[in-house]
């Protein structure tokens, strides 16, 4: 540490580091903690979509590890593709012939 000018303890140095991810974990913490609120209201103000929340079950705690989801009108929009795309393709067929 000295080549930064500065001097000192490799135990205060490990204290430091501790200090700062547990603030970070508890921040982090609380923001994850409102993501079954936000599946919620995915849900209510939105009929139809599909919302999966993901935890790590590495953990004791429950810890968000990713959510998926998909809207009901994306999935509408899909729907009306995959049609489309059956169209275009009998009629790709019938003109070749």
């Amino acid at each position: 540490m000295l080549d930064m000018g500065v001097d000192v303890s490799l135990s205060k140095v490990k204290r430091a580091k501790a200090i700062v991810i547990r603030r970070i974990y508890e921040s982090c913490r609380g923001e994850y903690a409102k993501i079954f609120e936000y599946q919620v209201e995915i849900l209510r103000s939105n009929p139809g979509s599909t919302v999966a929340v993901y935890l790590d079950p590495e953990y004791i705690d429950p810890v968000f590890q990713r959510i998926y989801v998909c809207f009901d009108a994306c999935k509408k929009v899909s729907k009306l593709e995959e049609s489309n795309w059956s169209r275009w393709m009998l009629l790709q067929g019938s003109l070749q012939q």
